[in-house]
């Protein structure tokens, strides 16, 4: 299914979500209403219903929530609020189709925090290394997640501190160092040398 497919199916859920499910969206306090919303024990109609709240504080602990249904959280990555979407992107348990629209996110915070999150799906990497930001792709290059072919699409950058994490990463083989104009040979020799 296309993104596109997924956030419709996603807004057709939280609608019969609202005229079915208002129990928790009728709390009395919008305190309650943020807790019912962080609490992985939410039924997930009241979830998909609060992920539609009017209060980005409510929306925001519903993209926190590790147990929110995936069409929650992928109508939260469209969030307006940034807020919302730099919690979301925090959430090791949102799925591609919600991790991939923050990865071309127009807060900066939001890019960056995907980009050092752990838990990567390597298409969400991929666009990420080749963000405009010189800081998001400084943390693709550390990411632990990052592939041979994620840190071969870095090893031409300009940013000197984005080859050095290239050069230190464990994903880092020889065609990588290869395209970074480093011999295995020469780069022990550097790696001695340092010490």
């Amino acid at each position: 299914m296309s993104a596109r497919t997924d956030t419709l199916k996603a807004v057709l859920v939280v609608l019969v979500s609202l005229l079915f499910c208002p129990s928790v969206v009728a709390a009395e306090t919008l305190r309650d209403q943020v807790v019912a919303a962080g609490k992985t024990t939410t039924p997930a109609p009241d979830l998909m219903a609060l992920a539609q709240h009017k209060e980005a504080v409510v929306r925001n602990a519903v993209a926190g929530n590790r147990r929110a249904p995936h069409e929650a959280l992928i109508l939260l990555a469209h969030d307006p609020d940034p807020d919302v979407r730099m919690t979301l992107a925090l959430n090791i348990d949102a799925p591609e189709a919600a991790k991939l629209p923050m990865a071309r996110d127009p807060e900066l915070g939001v890019r960056m925090r995907r980009a050092k999150c752990g838990y990567m799906f390597p298409s969400v990497l991929e666009i990420l290394a080749k963000d405009e930001s010189v800081e998001v792709r400084r943390l693709v290059a550390r990411n632990d997640n990052a592939t041979p072919e994620i840190l071969m699409m870095l090893v031409n950058d300009e940013d000197e501190q984005v080859k050095s994490a290239i050069f230190e990463h464990e994903a880092a083989t020889a065609e990588v160092l290869g395209g970074m104009g480093l011999s295995v040979s020469s780069a022990f020799g550097h790696i001695r040398d340092s010490r």
